[in-house]
């Protein structure tokens, strides 16, 4: 049989035109970002009363259900973090819909769960490990609420088993960085709501003090299509700031520096029409790369680079 309904709701359309990076972009329903105006809620309102109609007159709608129901009953965990003996991992319980942060000391140690999103507010929340300090004391994490592109992320002290007061709010982490004498944070995060939401930076945090305080350790400007990384070596005892354009004409720039907030990076590697994937294997820094020839160019800088 076939399932007809009428139209859906009318949705107003009311254009509303904005230049971004010198290109004119029309958005015909901005009224609807605005969530908490009442004229927004009636048209969320309507809108689940027709979809619920459509979907309740399916007739196998109750099988999909209790298929559904099935999957999420069989419990599944992500590759683990591992620190010294200790792992880390993202586990899904039997009928839970977002999985927690596990621990376990060894590979048959007993778990236990760190982090469980359901305390950041219902099924709608998720958490994710943004990184982990060397010496396992650290945990870093995202919590994204709503299936949002942007999160906030906080810190775990695992010795002290407490949420530290230094968090990130809203917005794109993008890297992440513990020091090695548990001090403080080098990060590369795009707030959300801030005043310049396309600097592209890196920022040395200290334990215990506002973010007003934090220290500028690397500028990229804000550039559009220009994104930030950083990685940590403990072996190597060195940083990464991996720099990268987006678009017709992608670049690369990967830049050496020491783990002090006072060091002065150093430009390992700029290529142009390529990008290069850094990754610290053992102290050893090694890159994925989409240039045949670029992966010979970085390894002599690098080695060159610690010579000097």
């Amino acid at each position: 049989m076939t399932l007809t309904l009428a139209p859906p709701p009318e949705t107003p359309v009311e254009p509303v035109t904005e230049v971004l990076h010198g290109v004119s972009v029309t958005d015909p329903y901005r009224w609807l970002e605005d969530q908490n105006s009442p004229r927004t809620r009636n048209w969320l309102g309507e809108q689940s009363i027709y979809t619920h109609k459509y979907f309740d007159a399916i007739s196998g709608r109750n099988r999909i259900r209790t298929r559904v129901r099935e999957l999420l009953s069989v419990p599944s965990a992500t590759e683990p973090w591992k620190v010294g003996d200790q792992y880390f991992y993202l586990k899904r319980f039997q009928d839970n819909e977002q999985p927690v942060i596990m621990t376990k000391k060894g590979l048959h140690g007993r778990e236990s769960v760190l982090i469980d999103p359901r305390s950041y507010g219902g099924i709608s929340a998720s958490v994710a490990i943004a990184t982990i300090s060397p010496d396992g004391r650290f945990l870093a994490y995202t919590i994204r609420r709503g299936g949002t592109d942007h999160a906030s992320l906080e810190i775990l002290d695992l010795w002290r088993n407490t949420v530290l007061p230094d968090k990130l709010p809203e917005g794109i982490c993008t890297g992440i960085a513990f020091a090695s004498d548990a001090t403080g944070f080098f990060y590369a995060h795009r707030e959300l709501h801030g005043p310049r939401p396309n600097r592209c930076a890196a920022f040395w945090h200290s334990f215990g003090t506002e973010r007003s305080q934090d220290r500028v350790v690397f500028d990229a400007g804000e550039k559009p299509n220009l994104f930030l990384g950083i990685l940590y070596s403990s072996e190597a005892k060195l940083l990464i700031y991996d720099l990268f354009s987006t678009g017709k004409n992608p670049s690369s720039w990967i830049y050496l520096s020491g783990p002090s907030p006072e060091a002065t990076p150093k430009l390992l590697l700029h290529h142009g029409g390529s990008y290069f994937i850094p990754f610290w294997v053992r102290g050893q820094l090694l890159a994925f790369t989409n240039s045949a020839a670029g992966q010979a160019t970085m390894r002599s800088r690098w080695r060159s680079s610690l010579l000097s």
